[in-house]
Formats: structure tokens, C-alpha cells, sequence
């Protein structure tokens, strides 16, 4: 790393100093995990109550709505509008450092396939989607037959 511009440094080898970044920059590997840091300690304050799931470090449960974070994007799964943008509203309001934008029905995330019922009451998940595209990217045959209970 270099010194940044204007830096005064001491007469000396200033290869000898220590530079202490005090915000993460967005490529770092640790930026992510600074990210998620901040974006759990507000999830699970006073107020929003959401709990980390015993069994998925990134799955946030509130008994209005869901949050699965996955590096920089999240998804959001709530009983109603109204219960999403409660949370988006309290997040954005409480720390300046969260902008959320919608980006509408989730259909494909991290490789699942979400299919909606007809009337929006539920919704199935699919890792068929998933499979396909390894199955293509590694060149086996299309044709394969899958069962339901493999031996």
C-alpha cells in the first residue's frame, strides 16, 4: 500500500510506518464481513427483533418477515408489504450507511428457482433450475432422468 497523498512523514524510511484504515474499502476480503457485521448488530437491535437462525448464520427471522443476507444482497420475504418496508424504513432512518432499492418478485436466488402460487399466498422452491446448469456447464447428457428417492 502506498502513502496516500499529503501525508507528512518523518525524515526516515517511511516503509517503517503502519497505515490504520479506519473504514473498509469495498474490495477488501474483510469488507464484506464488515458489511454484514453492521448489517446484523442493526437486524437484531431493540426494535427491529430479528434473530439469527440457529442453523444459518445469514438468516434473519422476525415474526412479520424473513431477511437472508448473501454478501452484498439481501433478500426479503415478509406476510405483506406493509411488514417489508416497516423494516427497510426503520433501517434506512436509524443508520444512514443502508440504501435499499427494490428490485421486485425474486424468480432466481443463489442458483434456487422461486415460483409464486397464482394468488401470492405461497411459494415453492426449486433447486431443478440449479442442477440443469451444472448439469450443461459439465456436459452431461440433457437427457438424464432423475427419481424421487435416490438409492
Amino acid at each position: 500500500m502506498e502513502l496516500p497523498v499529503g501525508l507528512d512523514v518523518p525524515e526516515g524510511n517511511p516503509k517503517a510506518y503502519v497505515l490504520k484504515l479506519n473504514k473498509s474499502i469495498y474490495s477488501l476480503k474483510q469488507s464484506s464481513l464488515n458489511w454484514f457485521n453492521l448489517l446484523s448488530s442493526a437486524l437484531q437491535k431493540e426494535g427491529q427483533d430479528f434473530v439469527p437462525s440457529p442453523t444459518d448464520p445469514c438468516l434473519f427471522i422476525q415474526k412479520d418477515c424473513v431477511f437472508l443476507v448473501s454478501k452484498y444482497n439481501v433478500l426479503m420475504i415478509g406476510f405483506n408489504d406493509a411488514a417489508i418496508d416497516t423494516v427497510i424504513d426503520s433501517l434506512c432512518s436509524d443508520n444512514k450507511n443502508f440504501k435499499f432499492t427494490e428490485k421486485g418478485s425474486v424468480q432466481h436466488y443463489l442458483g434456487v428457482k422461486i415460483v409464486r402460487s397464482k394468488n401470492g399466498s405461497s411459494f415453492k422452491i426449486k433447486l431443478l433450475y440449479l442442477i440443469k446448469k451444472i448439469v450443461e456447464m459439465i456436459g452431461i447428457i440433457p437427457n438424464i432422468k432423475g427419481c424421487d428417492n435416490p438409492n
